[in-house]
């Protein structure tokens, strides 16, 4: 055995059962996606060509499903950018020379093992002790400044900001420590620079630090994506897509599509279309965030 070919022997196991565990599902849901496919009728499966797409794009269920999905992601990229950014920021503020906040090992330590956290625990937590209610902390905390009770998670007009929030709960501290990477490798000269020139904390946050930090900005845009974009277990232990589909993802409704109406084809087609659209997303991303050296993160 040659030394060039020697890694790949130790790599190849690993390929394959990669190839068996991604690759061949995706591949079976395009192919069951042209079948007429109702696990409740096997007298009837059948090649039926692109007439699960067409009812796809037909679906006004799932445009509906898709727009929620649509505003569900942006929304929580935007809070988990934001709170993400500010929590990294403050961690690595320094005052007199001095860590504005001290402890900062231990903080990322639990941010760590809240990042890896499931959903569907997050979900049945969220669900008893913050948006029950009768007995969760939201209600006790608007209680608290004068403010009647909400049912969150049963209220078309707060379950999707109810969930969301949740999803970003559980998303922010991987976005801290990503950020918080990228804070570190920025170097202190032009900050130096810019107090000299007499620059405020925003002028130097604004012109210095986000111009700097954009690659780990721009990874954290597009983990957000992906995780918010096929979320299920969270949202289906809160709600479970409702009240009246406030909720219904296209996961969900995907989800549904598959166990209570058992069409494994019409659902293989939908999975298609959502994962192009996701597909279509990342890319857009990619592209504003600049050439392919600009979004190198090294940490």
């Amino acid at each position: 055995m040659s030394k060039q070919k020697q890694p790949l022997y130790f790599v190849a196991p690993l390929v394959v059962v990669l190839a068996i565990v991604y690759l061949y599902p995706v591949y079976f849901a395009i192919r069951v996606s042209f079948f007429k496919w109702l696990f409740t009728r096997p007298d009837l499966i059948g090649f039926n060509g692109l007439e699960n797409y067409a009812r796809a794009l037909a679906d006004k269920t799932l445009l509906d499903s898709l727009i929620t999905t649509t505003v569900y992601t942006f929304a929580s990229i935007l809070i988990v950018v934001v709170w993400g950014f500010l929590i990294a920021y403050v961690l690595n503020r320094k005052r007199r020379g001095r860590e504005l906040i001290r402890g900062k090992p231990v903080i990322l330590t639990i941010l760590t093992c809240s990042a890896i956290i499931a959903p569907a625990v997050i979900g049945g937590v969220f669900r008893v002790f913050i948006w029950d209610p009768a007995y969760g902390l939201a209600n006790y905390a608007l209680s608290l400044v004068g403010l009647s009770s909400l049912g969150w998670l049963v209220e078309t007009k707060t379950a999707l900001m109810a969930v969301v929030l949740t999803e970003a709960w559980l998303r922010v501290p991987l976005a801290v420590l990503i950020l918080d990477a990228g804070i570190r490798r920025v170097p202190p000269e032009p900050f130096e620079a810019a107090k000299i020139e007499g620059a405020s904390a925003w002028d130097e946050v604004r012109f210095i630090l986000v111009p700097l930090i954009k690659p780990q900005l721009f990874t954290v845009v597009l983990f957000q994506l992906t995780f918010a974009f096929r979320q299920f277990d969270l949202v289906f232990m809160l709600t479970g897509g409702g009240p009246a589909n406030a909720t219904n993802l296209v996961s969900i409704y995907i989800y549904k599509m598959f166990s209570q109406h058992t069409n494994l084809g019409y659902a293989s087609a939908m999975a298609v279309v959502v994962t192009l659209v996701l597909v279509v997303l990342g890319l857009i991303i990619l592209a504003l965030s600049g050439p392919p050296e600009e979004r190198l993160v090294e940490t």
